[in-house]
């Protein structure tokens, strides 16, 4: 093969890939994985090391406690957890950000600021972490380009907060704990 040649798409990525749709298909339609997209995740997955047995359980298990499509990271955890404890969880798997979410909003609840106070204080300190991040690449930073980013990762936070608090409703889940914070009824 040349350097300019493509990669072949490897038959077991698109056996997977296929079984992923098929399973997923419980999901809205909005949230199917694009056709477009089929042959690159196909690729991905077998490069990830991950096998069928892993995609059949994770397909399974996923729509139980998601209404979004997944990211292809979050396919890698579910493999990577399936793996650690020989099943999935009954609940969604929380990301890091997730995690850091709850003990941030678990903080500001202990010390008695207002909704309000504490939203537009983490706001704040989002936005001058952000502007750190980027002043640290270059002084000159764009800050309608930071604007812009931060506004895209709000839009994404609202996307997957439904199944969140789907999960914090029930009480199970990372931020199950959240539950009467939540709904103090």
């Amino acid at each position: 093969m040349g350097f300019f040649d493509e990669k072949p798409i490897p038959i077991e990525g698109l056996r997977m890939i296929r079984r992923l749709v098929e399973l997923l298909a419980a999901l809205p339609e909005a949230e199917h994985l694009a056709q477009q997209h089929h042959e690159a995740w196909a690729g991905y997955l077998v490069d990830a090391g991950i096998k069928l047995n892993e995609i059949e359980a994770f397909g399974a298990w996923y729509p139980q406690y998601h209404t979004i499509h997944p990211a292809f990271g979050q396919v890698v955890q579910g493999a990577q957890y399936l793996r650690k404890h020989g099943s999935l969880p009954p609940h969604r798997i929380p990301c890091e950000v997730e995690i850091l979410a709850g003990q941030l909003i678990n903080t500001v609840e202990a010390a008695g600021f207002s909704d309000g106070t504490s939203v537009n204080a983490l706001l704040l300190a989002a936005t001058l972490l952000h502007r750190r991040d980027y002043q640290r690449l270059d002084n000159n930073v764009d800050k309608d380009g930071i604007a812009e980013e931060l506004a895209g990762t709000v839009r994404v936070s609202m996307y997957i907060s439904d199944d969140i608090l789907t999960e914090i409703n029930r009480g199970t889940g990372a931020l199950g704990h959240l539950r009467e914070m939540f709904n103090p009824d």
